[in-house]
């Protein structure tokens, strides 16, 4: 069976058309306010760390220190965990205004005073 050359053209022309609107169609994605977090014994930085509201935060957390480390806001159910020299990324959000407590959630860490706040204004 012979198919015409106009048929075939065709054919090629919708294909591409329906591949450049289900790319061109989406609504672009929101971008992340990046903020970036020391962690050592036994203290974050920057302190406090500040961000703006209705972002989605990406925290870039590097271990400086010569113990392992992590940061933890509990209220909004957020952990990230880092080995010694490591740098780990997370996301959260977007966030509500207002101030949350980050801490290290490792054993002793917050009792010795690694704890600071996250303040999204």
């Amino acid at each position: 069976m012979k198919f015409p050359v106009r048929a075939l053209a065709l054919a090629g022309v919708l294909v591409i058309a329906t591949v450049l609107a289900a790319c061109g169609g989406s609504s672009p994605s929101q971008s992340a306010t990046k903020v970036e977090v020391s962690a050592k014994e036994f203290m974050f930085e920057p302190d406090p760390i500040v961000v703006p509201a209705n972002q989605v935060v990406e925290i870039v957390l590097t271990n400086d220190g010569v113990v392992e480390h992590d940061l933890t806001i509990e209220s909004l159910g957020f952990a990230l965990a880092v080995a010694i020299g490591e740098t780990k990324t997370g996301q959260i959000g977007p966030l509500e205004p207002g101030t949350y407590e980050v801490h290290c959630a490792v054993v002793g860490h917050k009792e010795a005073g690694m704890t600071t706040t996250l303040t999204v204004e």
